[in-house]
């Protein structure tokens, strides 16, 4: 019988079950063989959201517009959303440049470094929410720490997995044993989603579907450290714009990924295109140390000082940011 999810759950026992299902030989090796990217979180409570729509970023997000006087009651809508967004961006590029650091660059922002952004003027030139020449500069931001509305994914299962352990080991230290029950890595099928994407283009009935707006980026590496050790990639969901839509009133679109991609099949002949795989909390320090040993820890992924302090206090079992 065809399998009809698109969104497909694995749930292995223990550290040993995951181990062996993904080695050579074992029943999900062909995910390492395929042209698969990986996301790692610490808890499968978390939703597959970029940071910029997080309702945890949200007095952020606000805190960039509060000019414009919005209620604090009032959910932000996709036009205030949308500049609060630009904002972020335009101070980002700003700063960086005027400390000599390189970015990507951004007409609209390079000729108003000393100004405020034209709002109107800038968003009026865009057909879409993300829009293209803006992704390079959002995915060094998103690498540093700044809310974007890209999602990141590593090209490395090792990589995501190193994330999923270290969030996880952080949970578990701060909430003891009230912390998740499982930690979650997710694989995502790019094959199999850009051969159902060309699908779709070619059926009219299909134009409005999700994975129509579902981009997948891989920014260049040379100018990001960070970036390159970890094998980084983007997924961006793109909006029409708001402000060129006319749909500026609607509330901000905070559906996950995961839910994007389930909605966006709207037919039965699929197999899955993304898994979620999860593994008992209660393991992350065996797999920390299977990692490890495999040559993967922050002095790897966070390429300096940095990410050797970071590995010193993980190895002690004290995560700190």
């Amino acid at each position: 019988m065809e399998n009809k999810e698109s969104v497909k759950t694995i749930k292995c026992k223990d550290f040993a079950d995951f181990v062996n299902e993904f080695s050579y030989g074992g029943k999900y090796f062909f995910m390492r063989m395929g042209n698969y990217i990986f996301r790692g979180e610490g808890s499968d409570e978390y939703e597959l959201m970029p940071s910029a729509l997080r309702k945890d970023n949200e007095k952020t997000m606000r805190k960039l517009i509060e000019f414009l006087q919005i209620g604090q009651n009032d959910s932000l809508s996709e036009y205030y959303q949308e500049i609060s967004e630009l904002l972020c961006l335009k101070d980002f590029f700003k700063t960086c440049d005027f400390n000599g650091l390189y970015v990507p660059e951004i007409e609209d922002f390079r000729s108003n470094l000393t100004d405020l952004v034209n709002i109107d003027d800038v968003l009026r030139t865009k057909e879409d929410w993300l829009p293209l020449e803006y992704i390079e500069l959002a995915g060094l931001a998103q690498h540093y720490g700044m809310p974007t509305r890209l999602l990141d994914w590593s090209q490395d299962l090792y990589v995501a997995l190193y994330f999923a352990t270290s969030g996880a080991m952080k949970l578990l230290n701060d909430h003891l044993a009230d912390g998740p029950k499982n930690m979650v890595l997710w694989a995502f099928d790019l094959d199999r989603f850009l051969l159902k994407k060309e699908d779709y283009k070619r059926e009219i009935k299909y134009k409005d579907s999700n994975l129509e707006k579902i981009l997948i980026r891989i920014p260049r590496y040379n100018s990001n450290p960070n970036l390159c050790a970890q094998k980084g990639v983007f997924t961006l969901f793109q909006i029409d714009n708001p402000v060129t839509s006319g749909l500026g009133d609607n509330p901000k679109n905070t559906t996950p990924f995961n839910e994007l991609i389930e909605q966006g099949i709207q037919d039965i002949n699929y197999q899955p295109i993304l898994y979620r795989i999860l593994i008992p909390s209660v393991d992350c320090y065996k797999l920390y140390g299977y990692l490890k040993m495999l040559g993967y820890s922050a002095s790897k992924l966070f390429p300096g000082y940095g990410g050797v302090a970071k590995t010193f206090n993980q190895d002690n079992k004290i995560y700190k940011e």
